[in-house]
């Protein structure tokens, strides 16, 4: 009799078992136990990283680093989400979890990743007025480009919600501010609808030094990181 093994790739550190012939009910019955032992072993693996996941996400959420610290190490995924399908990433930075935001970049968190609205970090740390994880973001290459479904960059949502410091970070990194959304509206059309005066002003003097700007913002997260390494390793 010929008897087919496979366990459920290497994601789980099983390795698929070729095929092998058995001759006796007993041979049978040790392979079939096999097999559901792998099973098993593959289904109890899976639970074990959606329960990481679930505590990643809330450790995220609410800010705890060495919580997430610890969950990243024990093989939590940067890219945990919650039941609505909200990264990790973009909560953190949206509370401006400063911290947990770097710690998440730097494990290989996806920039890019949205909740179900489609916004990503970058337009949530505008929403909020996050300034710190924001420039975080954009020294990290987040999209200052990037639209939700509706068309809004991070830089039209920072005007809609008033949000200056964020309104002004984004338009010196690049953000297109001729960009109009499905509303045919730009981020200086926004802000000038919504009485954002602030914001109106701004926008209406900002030079295009993008280059300039996202040099400048990278060029700062580099020496973060040097300093960071070098004081790990004292």
């Amino acid at each position: 009799m010929l008897v087919g093994l496979q366990a459920g790739g290497g994601a789980y550190g099983v390795q698929a078992v070729p095929l092998v012939v058995v001759e006796t009910r007993q041979e049978v019955a040790e392979v079939k136990g096999l097999i559901d032992t792998c099973r098993e072993y593959v289904t109890a693996t899976s639970l074990q990283q959606a329960a990481k996941g679930e505590e990643g996400f809330k450790a995220a959420q609410e800010g705890k680093l060495p919580e997430v610290q610890r969950l990243l190490t024990d093989g939590a995924s940067p890219d945990a989400e919650n039941e609505d399908g909200s990264p990790a990433l973009v909560e953190a930075a949206a509370k401006g979890h400063l911290d947990v935001v770097r710690a998440l970049v730097r494990a290989g968190a996806k920039l890019e990743a949205t909740d179900s609205i489609g916004w990503t970090a970058l337009m949530r740390a505008a929403i909020h007025g996050e300034h710190d994880c924001a420039e975080f973001l954009l020294g990290a290459g987040a999209d200052v480009h990037a639209a939700d479904k509706d068309g809004n960059t991070a830089l039209h949502l920072a005007a809609l919600y008033d949000e200056l410091e964020c309104a002004q970070l984004l338009a010196g990194a690049g953000s297109d501010l001729t960009k109009r959304n499905n509303d045919g509206q730009t981020a200086l059309e926004v802000a000038r609808e919504y009485g954002e005066t602030e914001v109106v002003t701004s926008l209406e003097s900002t030079p295009q030094s993008a280059a300039e700007e996202l040099s400048r913002l990278r060029q700062h997260q580099k020496q973060a990181e040097q300093q960071e390494e070098q004081m790990r390793q004292r």
